[in-house]
């Protein structure tokens, strides 16, 4: 197993709280991907407004944490092992538009996976974690490690799908190398991150 020290540890942390702060303040359901020394990340935070969907369709029985960016297809989260064949479900609800497509790449596989289950499914639906009550806070994480925007056929950029029900809707978002707003959150972290990072640890001989 590869040991990753403290300090960096620390720091992929708040990177991700930093993402996660930003995207919650920004409302609606934010996924943003991020490329760093270890490999690509994936934060998803925010909520989704179920009214803004057509309602609901099916329980769907996934595992395997993937994205395919030429589908606009990403399927984030876990709570079951990575690639175990142990699947975990979701509330499928249809939506009025198809996901963007934020790349070229084909299907690849997550090499690790924390959080709710979120999705964009290919055939015009998200994936929620069952019995999903909306307005409910999301977080989940993924990395591929080892793995670059390149590797992956990541195009840097923001894509962002409608979702509208008759006079209600909502907004799914996906990132690739874009920090959302608010800068301000960004600072704060950056603020908090800057004081953890000079404070050094104090050992007992």
């Amino acid at each position: 197993m590869k040991y990753i020290s403290k300090p960096v540890r620390t720091f992929s942390a708040f990177a991700a709280s930093i993402v996660y702060l930003a995207g919650s303040a920004n409302g609606a359901l934010v996924l943003t991907f991020t490329e760093d020394f270890e490999g690509v990340n994936l934060v998803i935070s925010g909520s989704v407004n179920l009214a803004a969907t057509l309602g609901y369709d099916v329980t769907s029985v996934n595992s395997n944490e993937l994205i395919d960016p030429s589908g606009g297809f990403i399927l984030g989260g876990s709570s079951s092992p990575i690639n175990s064949g142990s699947p975990y479900n979701s509330d499928s609800y249809s939506v009025s538009d198809a996901w963007m497509p934020f790349g070229t790449g084909s299907l690849s596989y997550a090499s690790l996976g924390n959080g709710d289950r979120v999705a964009l499914f290919s055939n015009g639906a998200i994936g929620l974690p069952t019995g999903y009550v909306s307005g409910e806070s999301l977080s989940a994480t993924n990395s591929w490690i080892g793995s670059t925007f390149d590797s992956l056929g990541l195009t840097q950029g923001s894509y962002t799908t409608t979702l509208t029900n008759v006079s209600i809707s909502d907004t799914v978002t996906v990132n690739v190398g874009v920090v959302p707003e608010p800068s301000t959150a960004l600072l704060i972290g950056i603020g908090i991150l800057g004081t953890i990072v000079r404070r050094r640890p104090n050992y007992k001989k």
